[in-house]
């Protein structure tokens, strides 16, 4: 079990806002100039929403309740998951490159995650 004290869930809603402030970056700034200039950007400027949600919604989930019984793993999973699904039934287009990159950031998610609570957690993982 992976508990969080008050200081590290004022991080994680910390790292929440610095991740929703990238991704109204790519919003108003990169996206407009991609599609203004035509320019081909491998899908990034259609995607950036999806890569930024999954590492949002678990620091926001684990800021909220400060505790988990499941490990990061089945949680990136379990996230992944739901916009996966969200994505079939209640996205207006089924595009892959938006479940294509869900995958990728849970795989950088978890790794990342890895790399800082390895040593403390090690069995939450």
């Amino acid at each position: 079990m992976i508990e969080f004290n008050r200081k590290q869930r004022l991080e994680l809603l910390l790292m929440v806002l610095l991740l929703l402030g990238i991704c109204s970056f790519f919003n108003f700034v990169y996206r407009p100039y991609i599609y203004g200039h035509n320019i081909y950007d491998y899908h990034v400027a259609d995607s950036y929403s999806n890569f930024f949600a999954v590492p949002s919604t678990q620091c926001l989930m684990l800021a909220l309740i400060g505790k988990s019984n499941l490990k990061i793993s089945w949680q990136l999973v379990c996230i992944c998951f739901a916009f996966i699904i969200f994505e079939f039934t209640f996205g207006l287009v089924c595009d892959v490159y938006d479940m294509i990159s869900t995958l990728i950031s849970g795989i950088c998610t978890y790794s990342i995650e890895f790399l800082l609570f390895c040593r403390k957690y090690r069995s939450c993982f």
